[in-house]
């Protein structure tokens, strides 16, 4: 997190309160104490949400229709009820996923847009989420939040029940929220005033 991240989160939601403001501060103080700030310490066999997996497959359609399929990291987006298994029955149909790609690739294809390098990691991107290296890997990497995949979940739980599928690590307490905050950046931020949408029109 940075003070830049700070300011266009409260740009975009003004009606953030005073104490959240100042949690975030504090936030942004602490992290750099350590690390890995974003993750947990401790490893879970639960499934959270944030939870970065080692390898899913990914699809992505290019232009003309052409189909990618690439086995990438995956960060969870699935709230945490709804990972769960009750009697081998997943909660929900689906197991919905951001693709992680290695920083070190992503950002040599920006080297000429001044700033770039620097944006994206401060997280001032809106639509980019970067993470720094996690627990037991050697690179960062960096989430498209437009680029959201899924997998069928009983694959899913199959495939993490044989071992096919690992989870990574989980997200800190402090993570986790950031992690909602960029996803609330993105998705749920104000339109900006020059668009126009129909009014509700009472009937007579």
């Amino acid at each position: 997190m940075s003070i830049s991240f700070l300011n266009l989160m409260q740009e975009c939601f003004p009606n953030i309160s005073p104490q959240a403001i100042a949690d975030l501060y504090k936030l942004i103080r602490q992290k750099n104490l350590y690390k890995n700030w974003l993750f947990s310490t401790q490893y879970s066999d639960t499934l959270f949400q944030g939870d970065i997996i080692k390898s899913l497959p990914v699809l992505i359609v290019l232009d003309r229709g052409k189909v990618l399929r690439k086995e990438l990291p995956a960060l969870l987006i699935n709230s945490t009820c709804d990972l769960q298994v009750d009697n081998e029955n997943p909660r929900c149909a689906h197991v919905s996923f951001i693709p992680l790609l290695p920083f070190s690739e992503y950002i040599s294809a920006f080297r000429s847009i001044s700033n770039h390098e620097r944006d994206a990691r401060e997280n001032v991107i809106t639509h980019k989420f970067y993470i720094s290296i996690p627990p037991n890997e050697e690179k960062d990497y960096i989430a498209d939040l437009g680029l959201i995949s899924s997998v069928d979940a009983r694959f899913f739980h199959q495939e993490l029940k044989k071992g096919e599928i690992k989870k990574v690590c989980s997200l800190s307490f402090n993570g986790y929220y950031y992690f909602l905050a960029k996803l609330t950046l993105h998705l749920m931020r104000r339109e900006p005033p020059e668009v126009k949408r129909q009014e509700l029109i009472k009937e007579s």
